[in-house]
């Protein structure tokens, strides 16, 4: 993942009174490491299989997250 990227994401987050967590983190790694289009369910499954402690609940958060800082965009 680039570096530019988990910047502009860190800031984005601090300027929402956020903080980069370390679930966030493993998120936009894995979302930046798929370079196709992946729903909220799937991103979910593959995070599970990496054995990575990450709630449901914390991956659509951060992809809304992801959406409102223009880092992803969400397709209907």
């Amino acid at each position: 993942m680039e570096k530019k990227v988990f910047e502009e994401f860190h800031n984005f987050l601090r300027s929402k009174g956020f903080k980069l967590t370390g679930e966030r983190k493993i998120i936009l790694e894995q979302i930046f490491a798929t370079h196709d289009h992946i729903n909220a369910e799937d991103l979910f499954i593959e995070l599970k299989k990496k054995r990575a402690n990450v709630s449901r609940a914390t991956v659509y958060r951060t992809l809304n997250l992801l959406v409102n800082s223009g880092l992803v965009q969400k397709i209907s």
